[in-house]
């Protein structure tokens, strides 16, 4: 203990500037130096190579925002140059004419908006993509080291968590993508912070829930698969407070503001009345099909083809001639058929998700040294959460405030839908908390004199 007060006994703010540092600087060197071949602009090729996958999908959405302000895909307007490689297009300087294309509601639509931002304020120079978004990687340290002085830790261990954050393994191997997880971690943080000083200062006041609302509505509008998360936090403040429910009222009539804007504009586009946060059908298919019992793992989605029920339920459709809402609603009905004709199978399906979404390990293992520490890590948190679980009379309730909901949500989710470990990624900020608190308890089991506040 007295080497950690050495090392990690100095000013905060000291750590909290080297662990900026760190975490822009990792980011830049796996992303932008540790390849040299000539690519995009003179720079290395790893730039392209992190977009590609659903990242490049993020991409192409974001630059038919800012180039015809429509959320979809823009297409080429000579047809015989066929899809766009957004990669390549963005690097010619006489970009090919393109056209906007149908509006689309596949991704959820806040990340894409936020970097049609940022690909008009870097004048679509992927490079500076990069870097700005890694800004928003420091800015995402900045707040969890607000998060983490909440919580009655020694400066030493305080440091630690922090410096930890920010070089963590699995934070790492996917904030270095244009993916959706590490923007949607960096709007949990916020949202955790702000309502842990509304219960600490006891204000509850209408402007302070109504703006927590609006922000648990754009995590939605992020990931809609912290949906969850945004409810039971709302329960969680009503279980902390009983005598607020009509002001916790307003926070779910603001969480419903954003959301409902974009279920609504859904409806007119697709012409329905029925309430749509994403037309991926993949994610039903994927999840609840005739070999998920036997292969869904947690490192391929489910590892399943989405197609594989499809020739029972609609064996003369063409999802290739139908349309986005026609492809999602043949693909739900499938799953949902599915789930409906195999009610016996459903308990085993559950169980084999419930073990690969808490299993550390992935099933198809990767090599290199970044997803070994991830999957020290993974494993890390789940010893954690475990004993947050058996100490949970003893932990802060503020930290439960926040912890249970996060928890709850992955669980959850994982069963209902999927939770490949990317998904999981938004919850690593309260994650980390975790593993922090648990070895503070640890520490005073085994020595019972130990003083969990800073004298």
């Amino acid at each position: 203990m007295k080497l950690l007060k050495i090392i990690f006994g100095r000013n905060t703010i000291l750590y909290v500037v080297l662990s900026c540092i760190l975490c822009f600087a990792l980011r830049y060197n796996e992303v932008l130096v540790s390849r040299h071949e000539p690519g995009i602009s003179g720079k290395s090729n790893r730039v392209a190579k992190s977009i590609y996958g659903d990242g490049q999908d993020y991409l192409m959405i974001a630059n038919t925002i800012k180039e015809h302000g429509i959320i979809g895909r823009e297409k080429y307007l000579d047809s015989t140059l066929g899809n766009i490689d957004i990669v390549s297009y963005l690097s010619q300087k006489n970009q090919p004419a393109t056209v906007p294309g149908q509006s689309q509601a596949f991704r959820p639509p806040l990340w894409p908006i936020v970097l049609s931002g940022i690909l008009a304020l870097s004048h679509s120079n992927l490079y500076l993509v990069f870097i700005i978004k890694f800004l928003l990687d420091v800015c995402a340290v900045v707040l969890f080291s607000f998060l983490v002085d909440i919580f009655n830790f020694k400066k030493e261990w305080k440091n630690m968590a922090i410096l930890f954050f920010a070089i963590n393994p699995v934070w790492l191997f996917y904030s270095c993508t244009l993916l959706s997880e590490s923007f949607t971690m960096l709007l949990i943080l916020l949202f955790s912070l702000l309502e842990l000083n509304i219960i600490r200062r006891g204000s509850w006041r209408i402007l302070e829930l109504t703006v927590l609302g609006l922000l648990g509505g754009l995590i939605i509008l992020s990931h809609p698969s912290y949906l969850l998360f945004v409810a039971f936090s709302g329960l969680a403040l009503l279980f902390y407070n009983k005598t607020q429910f009509l002001k916790i009222a307003v926070f779910y009539i603001a969480v419903a503001v954003p959301t409902g804007i974009w279920v609504v504009r859904n409806m007119n586009v697709y012409h329905t009345h029925e309430i749509l946060l994403s037309l991926n059908g993949v994610i039903y298919a994927k999840s609840w099909n005739s070999a998920v019992a036997t292969e869904y793992n947690n490192k391929a989605v489910g590892a399943s083809d989405p197609l594989l029920d499809l020739p029972k339920y609609y064996p003369n459709i063409n999802l290739d001639t139908c349309s986005e809402y026609s492809r999602f609603t043949v693909l739900k009905n499938t799953a949902l058929s599915f789930a409906r004709d195999n009610t016996m199978l459903l308990p085993k399906i559950l169980i084999r998700k419930l073990v690969c979404n808490l299993d550390p390990h992935p099933e198809k293992p990767e090599k290199g040294v970044l997803p070994l520490l991830s999957t020290l890590y993974r494993t890390l948190a789940l010893v954690s959460f475990l004993l947050v679980l058996v100490f949970i009379r003893k932990i802060d309730r503020n930290f439960l405030v926040v912890f249970i909901p996060v928890m709850l949500s992955f669980i959850l989710t994982g069963l209902i839908f999927l939770s490949e470990f990317r998904f999981q990624l938004p919850k690593l900020g309260i994650e980390t908390i975790s593993i922090f608190i648990a070895l503070q308890q640890l520490l005073l089991l085994f020595r019972p004199g130990a003083q969990k506040k800073e004298s």
